[in-house]
């Protein structure tokens, strides 16, 4: 019997020893950002894909959904970037206007990118 459980019993050390493969802790737990670049934000890039996302189902193209907002373009969202209604719509607490209607609020992150394009002058 010691005569098997001497060689199991290396074998099992051996193997723990060889899956300590890793001496960087960030290797082997990477950290995950909790950071939202903000930075040079425009339409095409970062502001189309959220909307794609999550106003597309209702406005945009033939939509009858959206009560009339087609929001599919630069130029159609663009137009509500003055009023102010775009953002107000996406942060409001009354839940009979908050967009998307329906769907889950869009992330901190998503609205804080709307934002800084608005800001930057709602670049293409």
């Amino acid at each position: 019997m010691k005569k098997i459980l001497i060689p199991i019993l290396f074998f099992v050390c051996l193997m723990a020893l060889q899956s300590c493969y890793y001496d960087k802790a960030e290797q082997v737990y990477p950290i995950k950002s909790n950071t939202c670049d903000t930075s040079a934000m425009t339409y095409t890039t970062h502001v189309q894909p959220i909307i794609q996302n999550y106003c597309y189902s209702c406005h945009a193209g033939a939509a009858s959904a959206g009560a009339g907002i087609v929001l599919d373009s630069y130029l159609s969202l663009k137009a509500f970037v003055p009023s102010g209604s775009l953002v107000n719509r996406l942060v409001t607490t009354d839940p009979s206007i908050l967009m998307p209607k329906g769907g889950p609020k869009l992330s901190d992150c998503d609205i804080s990118k709307i934002k800084a394009w608005i800001n930057a002058g709602a670049p293409n």
